[in-house]
């Protein structure tokens, strides 16, 4: 082979090389940030790590490359293919990664209507809280209605209050609160304390807080496996139940199978909307999805309460049409708050939680009302669940409802409710199929 074409390839595959080296530092930048994330929380020194070893990596294969391109000056050829491939990095990362899910300015504070108050429970939650209280003199127990998410927040949904408003002239002092994390109510600093256990703790706090002895719970989706499973763990203190749309009684059973999703009845044009909005930061929730898996710390530093709230609820916005039968039926707002890292958080508790439910409720007689929509996007073998679980329930089955069922049948919904409670003739037939 002649010199010249010889050094001609040994030219062109040493240029090969500085590709290749440009390459994998980038690689070595996204792989040094989630192996940093493993063991550190915090992103900015996360993101030093990684740059680091783009430049380390990059530099050390363009020094072999440079004794062909630049022998004279190899140490500097090398440094400036490292330097220039960690600002790329730099830049890449400026308008994907770390591009925020919601511009800052479009990020609003909620609006606290008037009647909310706040409990500070002992647990150090800050919650958010509406009563309506009872017309009359009662020595009935307290409702308490426990919303649906995880993560939302029902306080300033007017169409709950107005579902179980007439419980308060039936002589019920009613009480509508946030779970932490949603709505309402405060974010907490640790997202890990997000947890079943916490919200069992709050609620039984706030029994204590209104001096109940015994308590009636209204549980509306996740709410409803939060009120199956303070029966569970909270013997005694629980009168009747009314469960509403609820998810999945234990999580680890459905693991592998489809439990339903809001999407699920949602139209395509709107799923598509959806999709052309999650595109432009879709390098960003992929690095948040992978983060809440190996360190939701490092998640919760790179995208605060603040900004995943704003773009959960954004999101909410498309899939809110899967929770009725007929979108036109849905309230002009519905401010529900989403708390993103509650319902991740969550999500997550609930899938790892290896106690079934199911065995510590053998022995109760809780009266349980069971209410379904026709167009709950729940599937049916999850709600069935509680009719065997609980012997003294009865289901009935709303036509033309989904899984807000007050939204679209509020009267019958408010006519279960109290006819339940005070052991009148129920407003439709039990549904007693399988």
């Amino acid at each position: 082979m002649k010199p010249n074409v010889k050094k001609t390839i040994q030219l062109v595959l040493s240029w090969i090389l500085v590709i290749f080296a440009v390459l994998m530092g980038i690689s070595g930048a996204v792989l040094g940030f989630l192996g940093t994330a493993f063991f550190i929380s915090n992103t900015t020194v996360i993101s030093a790590i990684a740059l680091l070893v783009c430049l380390a990596v990059s530099t050390g294969l363009a020094r072999i490359a440079g004794g062909k391109i630049a022998p004279s000056h190899r140490g500097r050829f090398a440094l400036g293919v490292g330097i220039g491939t960690t600002l790329l990095v730099i830049l890449i990362s400026y308008f994907t990664v770390f591009k925020p899910l919601i511009p800052p300015a479009e990020i609003k504070a909620p609006l606290v209507p008037d009647y909310v108050q706040y409990w500070d429970l002992p647990t150090g939650s800050h919650i958010a809280y509406r009563k309506i209280p009872a017309l009359q003199q009662s020595q009935k127990a307290p409702v308490i209605y426990l919303h649906g998410g995880p993560g939302a927040g029902f306080v300033a949904l007017e169409p709950v209050a107005d579902a179980v408003s007439p419980l308060a002239r039936e002589g019920y002092d009613v009480y509508i609160y946030d779970q932490i994390g949603g709505g309402l109510s405060d974010r907490l600093p640790d997202i890990r304390e997000y947890s079943l256990a916490r919200h069992m703790t709050d609620l039984d706090c706030i029994r204590k807080q209104i001096k109940a002895e015994k308590i009636i719970l209204i549980g509306e989706s996740f709410g409803a496996i939060l009120a199956v499973n303070y029966i569970a763990h909270y013997p005694g203190k629980v009168e009747k139940c009314i469960l509403v749309s609820p998810g999945e009684l234990y999580a680890r059973e459905w693991e592998n199978k489809h439990r339903g999703w809001p999407r699920d009845r949602v139209s395509q044009e709107r799923l598509q909307m959806m999709k052309s909005d999650l595109r432009p930061h879709f390098f960003r929730y992929i690095l948040l999805e992978l983060l809440v898996d190996i360190n939701p710390g490092a998640g919760y530093n790179l995208v605060s309460h603040q900004e995943a709230d704003a773009f959960f609820n954004k999101i909410f916005s498309f899939l809110v049409d899967g929770f009725v039968c007929n979108p036109a039926n849905l309230p002009e707002e519905i401010p529900v708050y989403f708390g993103f890292w509650a319902y991740t958080m969550m999500e997550e508790d609930l899938k790892v939680r290896d106690t079934n439910p199911d065995s510590l409720l053998k022995d109760n007689n809780v009266p349980v009302l069971i209410i379904k929509g026709e167009c709950d996007y729940v599937v049916w073998e999850v709600t069935i669940q509680y009719k065997t679980v609980f012997p003294d329930s009865t289901f009935l089955y709303f036509k033309g409802a989904g899984h807000m069922p007050y939204l679209e049948r509020p009267n019958l919904f408010s006519d279960a409710v109290s006819a339940f409670l005070l052991d009148r003739p129920l407003p439709l037939p039990a549904y007693s199929g399988n």
